[in-house]
């Protein structure tokens, strides 16, 4: 296939109009257009394939195999992403100011997807080129250095945002059903939160006789999840799901800044997120998981008759927590973040003092990882784990459940020497 690209850049400042004010700074405005091929869509899609297995169906007493035909397609080709892109930056002061502004719009198209086909068609439906999906988003980034004398600082700030949206899958809904459900749906973003809208606790036996009761379990008791019947119907059931939310970050923020002064240096890292949710699961959900795991601090505020107002409902096992480990938004947590992601304070010796002994730099240092996080969550998850992969795709289903090796604070001390 052909994936062809094109950019361009203009410095509006070299222009001779700009002269008068071209000892201010400099302004370059770009932009580009280009296309890429995903090949990784899986082997011999093109043609029909078959596969057999054992013991399909039993034919006198005896088990037989079968054999199972997965249709291809002969014109099945390329996903494509198609990438624009425009851009400014801007430099003041002589350089010591500088600001950079982009906006993207990357639209996926030909996305592999099987679309039924009437039952009597008699095989699975082969893959087709007909779903898009579109992320579109922006991103500034704005630096300002300093000198004077012994004393020089720099400072930065990115911040970005993307949006993610499944534009066509032909009108179809994709569920993807487990102890959490996703669902992909046309208008919003690729596999969404999907679930019920909880609302508080049980808190005794005429609030269940008064309230709509769920229809995936025989009998809910005081401290269980209370679900809301949206669509009022006197029942809750999976109509009333809705979608509540994606994995997906917003507003994705960075700060920098160095100093030095005469043989001091120091340094901070700031990096977090300003809109994101992450959805609990397995043992994050239910203490003593599988009836083997271990419990957490926030399943210590478990509801009881005399402690009403917990954050965490009874404590059940087994199949008497089906009606709180339903998917819902009780266990959807705002994983926005500010986290003091590295600090660093130096003091390289005078070189006038190393000169003699043949050493060309000697510094110490003491440094600081992962030193401070500003979080809604509190219950002693990450809120930096993420369950997509770099493709944004959900891969990690074990960031949300705590089994992951929890961040550490790192504090080091140091010596650099140079000879």
């Amino acid at each position: 296939a052909f994936f062809p690209s094109v950019s361009a850049a203009w410095k509006v400042t070299d222009e001779k109009f700009m002269e008068p004010i071209r000892d201010l700074g400099t302004l370059k405005l770009r932009g580009s257009w280009g296309q890429l091929g995903n090949q990784e869509i899986g082997l011999y899609s093109y043609m029909n394939t078959w596969s057999t297995a054992p013991n399909v169906y039993g034919f006198g007493n005896t088990g037989q195999a079968a054999s199972f035909l997965t249709m291809g397609n002969p014109d099945i080709r390329w996903e494509t992403s198609t990438m624009k892109n425009i851009g400014a930056d801007i430099t003041l002061f002589k350089g010591k100011l500088s600001f950079s502004y982009d906006y993207f719009d990357k639209l996926t198209d030909d996305i592999l997807l099987s679309l039924p086909a009437p039952s009597l068609f008699g095989a699975w439906p082969p893959l087709q080129n007909a779903g898009k999906v579109r992320n579109r988003g922006w991103e500034v980034l704005a630096g300002y250095r300093f000198g004077k004398g012994d004393f020089k600082h720099n400072v930065s700030f990115n911040l970005s945002d993307n949006l993610n949206e499944v534009v066509d899958v032909k009108g179809k809904v994709y569920l993807v059903e487990a102890d959490r459900t996703f669902i992909t749906k046309e208008g919003f973003p690729i596999s969404s939160y999907y679930g019920l809208q909880s609302d508080g606790f049980y808190q005794s036996l005429e609030d269940i006789k008064d309230s709509p009761l769920p229809t995936f379990v025989n009998e809910v008791k005081p401290g269980d999840i209370k679900y809301v019947d949206r669509n009022k119907d006197g029942k809750v059931d999976n109509e009333d799901r809705y979608i509540m939310g994606n994995p997906f970050p917003r507003y994705t923020f960075g700060f920098n800044y160095s100093l030095n002064w005469k043989g001091f240096d120091a340094y901070i890292l700031v990096q977090g997120v300003g809109k994101r949710s992450l959805y609990l699961r397995g043992e994050a959900v239910e203490a003593f998981h599988n009836n083997w795991d271990n419990v957490y601090q926030q399943h210590l505020d478990r509801w009881t008759p005399t402690h009403p107002n917990a954050s965490y409902p009874r404590l059940t096992v087994g199949a008497a927590s089906t009606n709180n480990n339903a998917g819902s938004d009780f266990w959807l947590l705002d994983a926005a973040y500010a986290r003091l992601k590295n600090a660093q304070l130096g003091y390289s010796l005078p070189a006038s003092l190393l000169k003699g002994i043949g050493i060309e730099k000697c510094r110490f240092y003491v440094s600081g990882q992962n030193l401070l996080t500003l979080s809604k969550m509190d219950n002693g998850f990450d809120p930096e784990v993420t369950e997509l992969n770099n493709s944004l795709q959900i891969s990690n289903s074990n960031s949300n459940s705590g089994r992951v090796y929890p961040t550490l604070k790192v504090i080091a001390f140091g010596l650099d020497v140079n000879f």
